[in-house]
């Protein structure tokens, strides 16, 4: 962790390193390379010792060229053991029992389904299309399959414990259990996972002395007949824990009832590792071996969450009851920890956007319904009916989806607002003015709170403009710290732009691009370089045309940080910030800046545009106690209140 060195007594780390550079999904050329083992001692109450020692045999390269790529090629497999001995002293031969934890961590996963297969198992032939599509005419992004398809798992992981027993796991995350007890993990992201938690290991009297448990730890990347360009290219790469130490994952493992919260959130940061809590302090120091881009962070010494929407387990419950039925009272109570800032507080976001029942009646407009697949999520930008299926070549299916909705939340209609109400694209941007901020957030939406919980909230001055927020700054900016730096940070106290003391605000942009894991900070909000490229000729394994891909610059902006953002919720929404730069004919701006349903930063006029909203409030560190919880949508925090 930051600025320390974990002494580590009773533990070894057993590492498998498994590489996986995908071309399609294919055979692959397997190098297996052995490591040494390792040992410990533990001191017994006799004062002689036992021996508890932890391997793992073999480090795994696993490389997929492009000569592999061709229909009916095996399927890629890997195997590691990870072994817990233990040797009992010599006077006993036999020893107490002692406990040890296996952990997978995943160190990148950019593989994503690539086929599907309709409700009826029958698998049509995806052609995946970026950008401009010539026979439907738009300036859209199709990939993956409409509704009414189900994924087919590409990554399979299996876990086989001693005496050969198929060890049942429960990933904290969506996975999916197969027939032959494998898991699904084609689209688990970074972190580290627990496979087994506190398993006793013991000498007994007929074990001569010596008491072994083997894990064995089988990963398949299946080779399907289908067609699996989109993961062409993409890289796995994990390892295997096997320690005495169990790894805090949440606030539960470090803290008790009635402890201060924030105090909580620093202790389960510094106790833990990244992979396991997804919290960084962002003092511009590493806060792990091997973090990428930690000189990008934002330097305010806050605590962030930063992962993957289903990873980061920040839910907490502000409220006297919480749910996941939107039906129900207490879905409005459900939010997400943003992270801690010093003397501002501790920063919630709502879990979902927040509608007219809670902000009032205005001019908002309702989406269209969320749970069909034809949802209109703003007043000007890729409303209609964003999925489309037509019939391709040799009369296969081919099935597109709009990749631009990838709603998370679980409401089936939500209300928009105009960040400047009443307006037209003259009207300028004046956040203290703003009937969203005066009426119906720090009105309408603050009495909404009851009012036991409402006490904990502190005012906040938000920084809603300067003149450094400009499109290069912000939307362009270079980076998650630029961004940072010219919006809220060094380099946004000229004309800076305030509110007085208030209670509820929305995002920062730089918020949602620090929520992304740290390999995404280097990336710009939004890139706005186009280009196509057909398929010149080039087919599939099936002799079906394919795309030379360019996507829009796209791993170079935060559309391609989606998958390990939890920040992103798939709609279009209101930020905060006025874009200062553009005054369109006026005296005064006239846009702000809101993410797009693809996870870009863009701007838009705040008198015309309306967008979904996500109220966003700091409590107040001094008085916020913990209670209990795990942190996960199903089991949030709770405080005492």
């Amino acid at each position: 962790m930051k600025d320390r060195k974990k002494e580590i007594t009773l533990l070894i780390i057993g590492i498998l390193t498994l590489v996986s550079l995908v071309v399609g999904a294919t055979y692959a050329f397997f190098k297996a390379q052995t490591g040494p083992a390792a040992n410990f001692n533990v001191i017994t109450t006799t004062g002689t010792t036992d021996n508890l020692t932890f391997t793992t045999v073999g480090n795994i390269l696993i490389n997929a060229s492009a000569n592999n790529f061709a229909k009916g090629s095996e399927d890629l497999n890997g195997t590691i053991t990870a072994t817990a001995s233990l040797i009992a002293n010599d006077s006993t031969n036999t020893t107490e029992p002692y406990y040890y934890n296996v952990y997978l961590e995943v160190m990148e996963n950019e593989l994503e389904y690539s086929s599907f297969k309709d409700h009826d198992g029958e698998l049509p032939n995806l052609v995946f299309k970026t950008r401009y599509d010539k026979t439907l005419g738009n300036n859209i992004d199709y990939r993956g399959v409409t509704n009414g398809y189900d994924p087919i798992p590409e990554l399979y992981l299996t876990i086989t414990g001693p005496n050969g027993y198929k060890f049942d796991i429960d990933f904290p995350v969506a996975t999916l259990k197969n027939e032959d007890d494998s898991y699904d993990i084609t689209e688990l992201r970074e972190g580290i996972y627990p496979l087994v938690l506190n398993k006793s290991i013991q000498v007994g009297e007929l074990d001569n002395g010596t008491k072994k448990e083997e894990w064995k730890v089988k990963v398949t990347l299946k080779n399907l007949d289908s067609n699996q360009q989109l993961n062409t290219g993409k890289t796995f790469n994990a390892k295997v824990i096997i320690q005495a130490e169990k790894i805090p994952m949440n606030l539960m493992d470090v803290c008790s009832e009635g402890d201060n919260l924030a105090n909580c959130i620093q202790l389960l940061h510094d106790k833990s590792e990244f992979g396991a809590s997804n919290l960084l302090y962002h003092d511009g120091k590493a806060d792990y071996e091997g973090e990428e881009n930690y000189t990008l962070e934002a330097g305010d010494n806050s605590y962030r969450y930063s992962g993957s929407y289903e990873k980061v387990n920040n839910y907490i419950c502000f409220g006297t009851k919480c749910s996941t039925d939107p039906k129900e009272e207490g879905y409005n109570n459900l939010y997400r920890i943003i992270g801690t800032f010093g003397s501002d507080g501790i920063k919630l976001v709502k879990a979902d956007y927040a509608n007219k029942e809670l902000l009032g009646e205005g001019t908002q407009k309702p989406t269209g319904d969320l749970s069909q697949a034809n949802p209109e999520t703003n007043g000007s930008h890729y409303t209609g009916n964003p999925y489309r299926a037509t019939t391709g070549t040799n009369g296969e299916k081919d099935a597109y989806i709009h990749r631009y909705y990838q709603y998370k939340g679980n409401l089936t209609q939500v209300d928009r607002y105009r960040w400047q109400e009443n307006g037209n694209d003259k009207t300028a941007a004046n956040w203290n003015t703003s009937l969203l901020n005066n009426i119906h957030l720090n009105t309408n939406y603050y009495n909404s709170i009851d009012s036991t919980y409402r006490s904990l909230i502190k005012g906040h001055i938000w920084i809603w403009g300067n003149n450094n927020a400009t499109y290069n700054n912000i939307a362009l900016g270079t980076n998650a710290k630029s961004v940072y730096d010219n919006e809220i940070g060094a380099n946004s106290k000229t004309n800076q732009k305030t509110t007085d003391s208030e209670n509820i605000g929305l995002l920062y942009v730089s918020d949602y691009l620090y929520g992304a894991t740290p390999n995404n900070w280097s990336k710009q909000p939004f890139n706005n370089k186009w280009s196509w490229n057909d398929s010149n000729g080039i087919t599939d394994k099936f002799g079906n045309p394919t795309v030379s891909f360019n996507e829009h610059e796209e791993e170079t902006d935060y559309r391609s940080a989606t998958d390990s953002n939890w920040l992103y919720m798939g709609l279009w929404d209101w930020l905060i910030t006025q874009r200062h730069d553009d005054t369109n004919g006026t005296d005064s701006p006239v846009y702000a800046f809101p993410l797009d349903a693809s996870g870009r930063v863009r701007y838009n006029y705040v008198g015309t545009n309306s967008f979904v909203v996500r109220p966003t409030f700091y409590l107040d560190s001094s008085m916020t106690k913990y209670k209990s919880g795990t942190g996960t949508i199903n089991d949030p925090y709770t405080l005492q209140v």
